[in-house]
């Protein structure tokens, strides 16, 4: 994600001429981040609870995210569908202000899903080859 902002962020120097336009969009691409940690831990807990549904399950999520985070608006759908998916809890940066609430709630999401995936994960009978 910081690579993805400062590509944008070169990108917005080269076209604009201003230098904060760089730490503005390479800001904006990793608030990104703790929303795609959330989709990650999904997977893992996923894979630590139901191993041998995980792959199917957890891609299943992510098309429900996609479908979720780009037509829930546009389909009309009640306003807390769209806040199912973690991309609609990141600020919309850098038109909103960052704010810490929605990114300290996506990390303890994450931080639990990870919890209980690598808790899963321990529950099993795995053995080194």
């Amino acid at each position: 994600m910081a690579a993805s902002g400062a590509t944008t962020g070169l990108a917005r120097v080269a076209q604009l001429g201003e230098g904060a336009a760089f730490w503005r969009m390479v800001g904006a691409a990793v608030a990104y981040v703790p929303a795609i940690w959330v989709v990650t831990g999904l997977a893992v807990a996923l894979f630590g609870l139901l191993p041998r549904l995980a792959t199917a399950l957890a891609w299943t999520a992510v098309g429900l995210l996609l479908l979720v985070t780009m037509f829930a608006e546009s389909f009309d759908w009640p306003a807390w569908i769209g806040d199912l998916s973690p991309i609609a809890w990141v600020p919309t940066m850098p038109l909103e202000a960052w704010a810490a609430g929605p990114t300290v709630g996506l990390l303890a999401v994450a931080a639990v899903l990870l919890g209980i995936g690598f808790g899963g994960l321990r529950r099993r009978d795995l053995a080194l080859a």
